[in-house]
C-alpha cells in the first residue's frame, strides 16, 4: 500500500505542469478510495459526516441527541443477526436504512428491504428512503441514474437497495443478497418471510436486521427476540444497583410532589437514563442474534409525567393494549387473540403416546408445499391426538400410504392450493374423504364434480370452525399425548405441533371502518389446521364410533 501511494506521489511531482492536474484528481480519487475501503471510521462518524436528518421542518447533521441508548447501535462490530423489539417512533427505522447504506459504501453489499405490502414500500420510499439521499451528497452523487432506479430498486455504484413486500412469495424469492431488513415484521406474511434467509446463500458475509413493534407473545418480533441474547437497557444507581426500568415498569416511576422520574427500585434515587447501557439476559447467545429491547421509558420523547399519565388513562382493554405495544414495546397477548397457551397444551395432555398404526381415527391435512397431517381416534367424550406428521405435497402414493397405516376413515383436506392433489385422495378413499373450502355461515356437505370425477365437498366458516377447535383443546374435548412417552424423533415433531397449534391466533381488522376479529392468516398454524379438519371430519362422518376403551400405544 506505501508504495503505491509513494509512486503516484511520484508520477504527480514529477509531471509536466499541464498534467498536474489530471494527477492531482487521480490522486485525490486515490486517497478517497483508500479511505472508503481501509479507514477505521464508525458508522457513527460516517453517519454525522454523511447523513443529514429531518428536526423539525429542517434538516441537520446526523447526531443522537435524545438517542443515547443507539450509540452502541452505530458503533459497535455489526452483528450477523440482529433484532429490535421496539415501541413506536424511536430511530431504529432510520437506523437500519443508514446500516444499510454504510454496509453498501464500505463493504459493496446489496440489501433486500422487506415490508408486508407495496403500499409500505411506497411509504418508507417516498417518506424516508428518497429524502435522506436527497439529503445527502454522498448518497446523490454515488446514486445511479443510468441504470433502473424507482421505488423497488435503487443502485449506487457496486451496490443495490431492494425494497420489496412479502405479500408475494415471487418477490420475496427472486433476488440475491448480502443484508436483509425485515421491517414491521409482525405484520407481514409470516410463511414468505422464511424464505428471505435463502436470499443469502451465496453471500460471504450475510447478515439480517429484524425490527417491529410486538403484537402477541411468542409470535413475530417477540419470537425472534427471544431466541436472542435479549438485552435491555440497564442503568446503575449510585448505590450500586442495577434497574432495569422496562422491566420493572410501573414500580420504576416516582411522584414527589409536582415531579416525576425514573427511580432506582432500591433506594428511590433518580435515574440518569442516558448512563446506561444494554445488558444481555443471555450473553451465550450474543455470538448467533444481538437482540435490544427499546422502549419511551429509556429515551427522551416523552417525559416520565407523560407516560405516567398514559398509562393512568389506558382503562380499556384496546387503550391498555395500545400502551404496552406503542410506549413499552411490549406484546399484550389476551385469552381472545391466543385462545391456545403452553398451560392450555400442558392442561390437554393424557398418558399416552403416539399410535402410527391406529385401526381406526378421523383425519384432517393441510395442503402446502409440505401437507401436514393430524389423526384423532375418539374414546369416551374425548378425541385423543393419535398421531401428527408431516410429509411432502408431491409424494401422493406415500400420503395415502399413512393414512391407510393410521386407520384413516373419514378426513377432510384443504381443497386449495392444490387441488388436484387434494381431489385425487378423496377419490382413493371413495366417498370418506371431503375437499373443504372456507366460505358460508354454516357447515355444508355436498358434492364437487360429476360422475365418476365427483368428490365429497364441505364448506364451514373459517373463525366459527377454529373457534370450536380451539375450545375443544381449551375444555379438554381434544386430548394430546404424553411428551414423556415419545421418542427424540416424534418428541421434536411434537414441539412443532404446539408451536404451530399456538399460532391458531386472532387480531382485528377493519373492513369498513368496523373493527373484525378473525384468526390471522399466513402464519405458521399448518398442524392447527389439519387439527381443525380432523375435527370436522368426526364430526361430518356418517359413522359414530365410540370405542370405549383407550387405544393400545406402543411404550417408547
Amino acid at each position: 500500500m506505501k508504495q503505491i501511494i509513494a509512486l503516484i506521489l511520484a508520477l504527480f511531482l514529477f509531471c509536466p505542469e499541464d498534467m498536474a492536474a489530471t494527477k492531482q484528481d487521480q490522486f485525490e480519487h486515490f486517497i478517497a478510495e483508500g479511505r472508503k475501503h481501509f479507514g477505521k471510521t464508525s458508522m457513527l462518524e460516517w453517519a454525522m459526516q454523511n447523513i443529514r436528518i429531518k428536526v423539525g421542518r429542517s434538516w441537520e447533521w446526523f447526531n443522537l441527541k435524545g438517542h443515547e441508548p443507539l450509540r452502541e447501535l452505530y458503533t459497535q462490530t455489526l452483528p450477523r443477526h440482529e433484532v429490535f423489539r421496539k415501541a413506536a417512533q424511536l430511530g431504529i427505522s432510520t437506523y437500519s436504512l443508514i446500516k444499510t447504506f454504510f454496509k453498501g459504501i464500505r463493504h459493496g453489499q446489496t440489501t433486500g428491504y422487506y415490508f408486508p405490502t407495496d403500499e409500505d414500500v411506497d411509504d418508507f420510499v417516498q417518506d424516508h428512503a428518497n429524502p435522506l439521499i436527497e439529503n445527502s451528497e454522498t448518497l446523490s452523487n454515488l446514486q445511479s441514474h443510468e441504470l433502473t432506479d424507482n421505488v423497488g430498486l435503487k443502485r449506487f455504484g457496486k451496490f443495490s437497495i431492494y425494497f420489496r413486500g412479502v405479500f408475494s412469495k415471487r418477490k420475496v424469492k427472486s433476488i440475491t443478497l448480502d443484508h436483509a431488513v425485515k421491517d414491521e415484521v409482525d405484520e407481514g406474511n409470516q410463511e414468505n418471510l422464511k424464505f428471505v434467509d435463502d436470499r443469502m446463500l451465496h453471500s460471504a458475509d450475510p447478515s439480517i436486521t429484524e425490527l417491529s413493534q410486538p403484537s402477541i407473545d411468542d409470535f413475530g418480533i417477540d419470537a425472534s427476540f427471544k431466541l436472542s441474547d435479549s438485552r435491555f437497557w440497564g442503568v446503575r444507581c449510585g448505590c450500586g444497583h442495577w434497574n432495569f426500568p422496562d422491566k420493572t415498569f410501573p414500580e420504576c416511576l416516582l411522584t414527589r410532589g409536582l415531579n416525576t422520574y425514573y427511580r432506582c427500585v432500591k433506594c428511590d434515587r433518580k435515574l440518569n437514563m442516558a448512563s446506561g447501557q444494554w445488558v444481555p439476559e443471555f450473553p451465550s447467545r450474543s455470538a448467533d442474534i444481538v437482540g435490544r429491547h427499546l422502549s419511551h421509558l429509556i429515551f427522551d420523547h416523552l417525559s416520565a409525567a407523560e407516560v405516567k399519565r398514559r398509562y393512568e388513562a389506558a382503562t380499556t382493554t384496546i387503550q391498555k393494549k395500545n400502551f404496552s405495544i406503542s410506549i413499552l414495546g411490549f406484546p399484550r397477548t389476551t385469552a381472545a387473540a391466543k385462545p391456545i397457551t403452553d398451560e392450555v397444551l400442558r392442561n390437554a395432555e393424557r398418558p399416552y403416546a403416539p399410535n402410527p398404526r391406529s385401526s381406526f381415527s378421523f383425519w384432517g391435512m393441510d395442503v402446502g408445499d409440505k401437507c401436514h397431517l393430524v389423526f384423532l381416534q375418539p374414546t369416551g367424550n374425548s378425541l385423543l391426538v393419535t398421531d401428527f406428521i408431516e410429509m411432502q405435497s408431491d409424494n401422493e402414493k406415500a400420503i395415502i400410504q399413512a393414512v391407510e397405516q393410521r386407520g384413516g376413515y373419514c378426513g377432510v383436506i384443504d381443497a386449495m392450493p392444490y387441488k388436484t392433489l387434494a381431489k385425487n385422495i378423496a377419490r382413493h378413499f371413495q366417498g370418506r374423504v371431503y375437499i373443504n373450502y372456507y366460505k358460508g355461515d354454516t357447515l355444508k356437505t355436498g358434492e364437487e364434480g360429476q360422475g365418476e370425477f365427483a368428490v365429497p365437498r364441505v364448506t364451514v366458516n373459517r373463525d366459527e370452525s377454529l373457534d370450536e377447535t380451539t375450545e375443544s383443546v381449551r375444555e379438554g374435548r381434544i386430548a394430546i399425548p404424553d411428551p414423556r412417552r415419545m421418542g427424540a424423533d416424534k418428541l421434536a415433531a411434537f414441539e412443532t405441533f404446539k408451536a404451530q397449534l399456538k399460532m391458531l391466533i386472532k387480531e382485528g381488522v377493519d373492513k369498513d371502518g368496523i373493527n373484525e376479529i378473525h384468526y390471522k392468516k399466513n402464519v405458521p398454524n399448518h398442524y392447527g389446521m389439519a387439527l381443525n379438519y380432523a375435527r370436522i371430519a368426526s364430526e361430518i362422518s356418517s359413522v359414530n364410533v365410540v370405542t370405549g376403551v383407550d387405544p393400545i400405544f406402543v411404550k417408547l
